[in-house]
């Protein structure tokens, strides 16, 4: 995979997240291209690293009703 294939393909990532209400589902999302990354032997991107992370913090964040 090019490496403008990949800034296309988290473009994609990134649009479809914003139409997503619950952050378990952009967790999982998230993860699921992480997966991808690391099964084709390439380094996840750092921006896909703090997206997952922000993600989680929001579902936990929701979890204690804040």
């Amino acid at each position: 995979m090019s490496n403008h294939q990949t800034d296309v393909d988290m473009s994609q990532l990134y649009r479809e997240l914003e139409d997503i209400d619950d952050p378990r589902l952009c967790v999982a999302r998230v993860q699921e291209r992480m997966r991808k990354f690391k099964e084709a032997g390439r380094e996840v991107p750092d921006d896909l690293v703090r997206t997952e992370r922000r993600f989680q913090t929001e579902c936990m964040l929701q979890s204690q009703g804040r």
